[in-house]
């Protein structure tokens, strides 16, 4: 449940954050990324500062060979799972590959979802289609994500095609929307 000085309809959104964990944005720009990360600070502190849920995803087996780790990779800095907080450490692509996970979404009934990454990777990707086949809407943070270049085509112009992508299967908004002072109304994710 929000807090009094919440400003979000109750019941308060779920923050999954998706692979914020030091091997994820390996491909990312380098330059994108201090921002992007940035703007997750602000929004799991304005959560937390709120009592929102927070559900960490981590992957937990070394990509391609389904074999566990000896451990997953340390998240990054300010990103850290507190004790308090749910902590899911993934096998497969996506987040749903976990079935504690998807049990935790399916009592989720009635609240937003929101996805916090900072890289659109195929964890990401592959999240926002499950949760799509499964009929569960999430809403991405645009702000905290970004991509890789990939072959000849630019970090800006491959986050662009993925973002437009997920468009028909997501909720789009900021965290500049998400975090507002007790006094402003949130306005609306948009739908696009």
């Amino acid at each position: 449940m929000g807090a009094s000085s919440d400003p979000y309809p109750e019941p308060a959104p779920w923050i999954i954050c998706l692979d914020l964990q030091h091997d994820r944005p390996v491909r990312a720009k380098a330059d994108d990324l201090p921002r992007r990360i940035a703007a997750c600070r602000r929004l799991i502190a304005h959560a937390r500062g709120l009592g929102w849920p927070l559900i960490h995803v981590l992957q937990a087996a070394v990509r391609g060979t389904g074999a566990p780790r000896a451990r997953a990779a340390p998240p990054i800095e300010g990103l850290q799972p507190r004790p308090f907080e749910t902590v899911i450490l993934r096998s497969g692509l996506s987040a749903f590959s976990d079935q504690t996970f998807q049990a935790l979404i399916k009592g989720a009934a009635g609240r937003e979802i929101v996805l916090v990454s900072v890289l659109l990777g195929p964890a990401w990707l592959t999240t926002v289609l499950d949760a799509h086949d499964r009929g569960v809407r999430v809403t991405l943070v645009e702000d905290t994500l970004s991509a890789g270049a990939l072959r000849r085509f630019s970090a800006e112009t491959v986050r662009g095609v993925l973002l437009a992508f997920a468009g028909p299967f997501v909720r789009r908004t900021t965290s500049g929307r998400l975090i507002r002072p007790p006094a402003e109304p949130r306005p609306a994710a948009n739908d696009s």
